[in-house]
């Protein structure tokens, strides 16, 4: 999906310039698009990042965001520190 001719991806806006430190290192964020994929933050930058096939990204799984079935989801779209 394009917006204004640019494909749409992970926006690394959220993004701290700095990852915490451990252990809530992780920093998560839904993909805009896709529920296949998600956003990982690494040093400011929003990696996009792809789940297994057949599982979509989760932000309340617990004990943290994770791949899942499509089942367990309910809509969202938020970002997660790990």
């Amino acid at each position: 999906k394009c917006e204004g001719g640019a494909p749409v991806g992970c926006d690394s806006s959220f993004c701290p310039a700095e990852n915490p430190p451990y252990p809530a290192w992780d920093i998560y964020s839904s993909h805009p698009t896709d529920p296949n994929k998600f956003c990982q933050c690494d040093w400011g930058v929003a990696v996009e990042m792809t789940c297994p096939p057949g599982l979509w990204f989760n932000m309340n799984a617990q004990p943290g965001p994770a791949c899942d079935y499509p089942e367990n989801l309910t809509p969202q779209k938020s970002v997660s520190r790990h």
